[in-house]
């Protein structure tokens, strides 16, 4: 159970969220409960996520990798659920999802992917970017695909340590253990 419990009343935009959430889900997602106390904080947060998936200059799969290792990362159970399920409708592979954090050794992952998740890895653990590396990185990826990379690393990793610090559970969206 979330650490911020469900409230009595939600705005107006909230519960038109909650009514599209029920429609489409059958019920309302965990973090919309959380959330819909600060609506004025939520709706910029819901544009920017949605930002990430319109006209991207990111393949699909990658950004799926790359929030479900940011996710496990961060140990959002929420966040994984959501990403590893996503990436299986993509039709992903179920032993590459199952692999990802060993995605350095793994022959599943294209040496874009590995240099894309090495990247996320850096950030991560808050390790320098050398020259080196990032020379390396625009070898692979464009100017564009890199900010927008970057953009999407902190944006997935506000995400996930907002739910997973509020205790936002999963939605079993997805039957992977990816512990």
């Amino acid at each position: 159970m979330a650490r911020i419990q469900k409230k009595e009343k939600y705005s107006l935009f909230v519960r038109l969220l909650c009514l599209f959430q029920r429609w489409k889900y059958k019920r309302v997602l965990p973090p919309t409960y959380v959330w819909g106390y600060v609506p004025k904080l939520y709706l910029p947060f819901l544009k920017l996520g949605a930002a990430f998936r319109k006209k991207s200059s990111l393949d699909r799969k990658l950004k799926g990798y790359l929030m479900l290792y940011i996710s496990m990362f961060n140990e959002c159970s929420f966040c994984v659920d959501l990403n590893a399920s996503e990436l299986l409708d993509m039709q992903e592979d179920t032993n590459k999802i199952q692999v990802l954090k060993q995605f350095e050794t793994s022959k599943l992952f294209s040496e874009d992917e590995k240099c894309a998740l090495t990247f996320c890895k850096k950030l991560l653990l808050k390790e320098a970017i050398t020259e080196d590396f990032f020379e390396g990185l625009k070898t692979r990826f464009s100017n564009e695909q890199i900010v927008e990379m970057t953009a999407l690393i902190g944006f997935q990793f506000f995400s996930s340590l907002f739910n997973s610090a509020l205790d936002v559970q999963s939605f079993d969206f997805c039957n992977l253990d990816l512990k």
